[in-house]
């Protein structure tokens, strides 16, 4: 029961009788508390799953576009790699051969990046204004936009056109999504709803490498009608958009009761049990719980992330998820198949479907892992093996024979197994739930903060580093990032808890107690001391 029930509860009492008075309050807190659980808790997962089949169901209507932005964001950076969009793009000559500059493809991935966030701050503004159905209209419309201007371009200026657009649609999406399917999601599968987006989206982007690896295979000159396929997975989710419910969470921000509990009849109608009245009445606690957090969080300054125990918490965050940069994400994802073909690899379109399948297959076993072997030890252990894989792949270019090259290949499926069983399902995870609840939304904002900070200057630098017509490392690029490994896993040994297990009050009290990050597994906080671990007692 929480203080802030009890004060309000006690305010409205009258002082006549204290033993009468306290359990009036205690009436009440005990009344206005089992509002803010819904009635169909007590179901398992595999139980929800089969009773709110119709919330699952739009759940997976609405993850057709994570499915589309991974198959929009992969498909041109692939094609950038092959030769009939090269000899159509072309601005300079290398070794007597038409290609595109290093300063081309920088920015078209550096303003493509800026794009984005740009995107996903307008996508998280928009969703309240015009509502969640209405952003993702928008965003709709801006990769059909994208989409035609880049068929039907004919020189790099027009690709940077439909590039932003592009960039400026998946940001918007990301974020819009992601707070739809948490809001219309019942909390059983909400976890799994919201990772399924990752699961869609890299399967998206597998089947970009998959066109990209037809067209290389076929007939590379005819790479417009290739891009034109993006047409029939926005078209997809166009027609599922007509079926999507609004989320009842937007009209209940707007005070309109009467259109949210149609969302809420559209997405649990028909359920035995199932008390619309109730259930709204849940979001709309729920919203007042939210709005009292973020007047607490207001109070809070930003230069509170940095003092105490704080600044462990924000360092920790921040490690966690700027080593999927550090590491060389952008060398292998945001610049895959170009990587490839520039560094000499035979087959770079067959290579990037490989590396793409193998990344979906990793983060779903780390998924597992990361509650059983432990967050810690994936990710240290995880950078720690991608630091001597970029050293083995950056040796192989200072050789040339076919033995070199099959090396390469090996060290380069043995980084991607690296990277998914440990920064990719754990990065984003390590932003959020290292900082304390109260300054939370400050820490996590930071953290993505420094994360896309780092990654834009990747996207902008990478092409420099590899294009023959720049600093022509190819391969030996991964020299840049091992350096880079080497005092990221210091840090992280020093900083980076194992947070598996832990309620956030143990963490605080972890924190507060000061206790050496490599330590947090073994120690025994008070919770444990007193037996209330897993008891039930302890909700957060």
């Amino acid at each position: 029961m929480s203080n802030e029930i009890n004060v309000v509860a006690a305010a409205a009492t009258p002082a006549v009788d204290e033993k009468i008075d306290l359990q009036h309050v205690e009436d009440a807190a005990v009344k206005r508390e089992a509002v803010l659980e819904t009635k169909l808790a007590k179901y398992t997962r595999w139980e929800a799953l089969r009773i709110y089949w119709k919330a699952v169901m739009f759940g997976c209507m609405c993850n057709w576009a994570a499915l589309n932005d991974g198959f929009q964001n992969q498909l041109p950076g692939n094609i950038i790699a092959n030769q009939g969009f090269i000899d159509t793009m072309a601005n300079t000559v290398t070794d007597g051969v038409p290609a595109i500059s290093a300063y081309t493809i920088s920015l078209w991935g550096g303003i493509g990046a800026m794009a984005q966030t740009i995107g996903q701050f307008a996508g998280a503004s928009s969703s309240d204004y015009i509502g969640r159905k209405g952003t993702m209209t928008c965003f709709t419309v801006l990769f059909l936009a994208a989409s035609f201007m880049e068929v039907f371009s004919t020189n790099w200026k027009l690709w940077l056109g439909g590039k932003v657009l592009s960039q400026l649609a998946l940001g918007m999406a990301i974020s819009t999504i992601v707070t739809y399917l948490s809001e219309i999601t019942p909390f059983q599968l909400r976890g799994t709803m919201m990772g399924a987006y990752q699961f869609f989206f890299g399967f998206g982007q597998f089947f970009g490498s998959i066109a990209t690896q037809v067209l290389s295979i076929t007939d590379p000159t005819k790479w417009r009608p290739a891009l034109a396929s993006e047409f029939i997975f926005t078209g997809f989710f166009m027609i599922f958009l007509i079926f999507l419910p609004e989320s009842p969470y937007y009209y209940a921000k707007k005070k309109d009761a009467v259109n949210a509990k149609k969302m809420l009849k559209k997405l649990y109608g028909g359920i035995d049990g199932y008390d619309i009245d109730y259930e709204y009445q849940v979001i709309e606690q729920a919203l007042e719980a939210e709005a009292a957090l973020h007047h607490e969080q207001s109070r809070s300054d930003w230069a509170e992330i940095f003092r105490g125990s704080n600044l462990r918490r924000t360092i920790a965050g921040v490690l966690g998820i700027i080593a999927q940069p550090l590491s060389g994400g952008p060398v292998f994802w945001s610049y895959s198949s170009y990587f490839f073909t520039v560094s000499g690899f035979e087959h770079p379109f067959l290579i990037t479907v490989i590396i793409f399948l193998l990344l979906i297959v990793t983060v779903a076993i780390a998924l597992v892992c990361c509650e059983t072997v432990g967050r810690r030890t994936l990710l240290l252990w995880g950078n720690i093996a991608m630091l001597f894989f970029n050293i083995g792949l950056a040796v192989t270019g200072s050789f040339n024979t076919s033995g070199s090259s099959r090396a390469a290949l090996a060290f380069v499926i043995l980084w991607v197994l690296a990277y998914g069983l440990s920064v990719a399902p754990i990065g984003f995870a390590a932003s959020g739930e290292t900082s304390t609840p109260r300054l939370r939304a400050k820490t996590t904002s930071f953290n993505l903060g420094v994360f896309a900070a780092v990654y834009l200057i990747f996207q902008w630098t990478v092409p420099y580093m590899i294009a023959a017509d720049a600093a022509n490392l190819g391969v030996k690029a991964l020299y840049i990032f091992a350096g880079f490994l080497v005092p990221t896993i210091i840090a992280l040994y020093f900083f980076y808890p194992e947070t598996s297990g832990r309620t956030y009050q143990e963490l605080d009290e972890l924190f507060e107690r000061k206790v050496p990050a490599r330590k947090f597994k073994s120690t025994q906080t008070s919770v444990e001391a007193a037996n209330l671990k897993n008891t039930g007692l302890i909700t957060h």
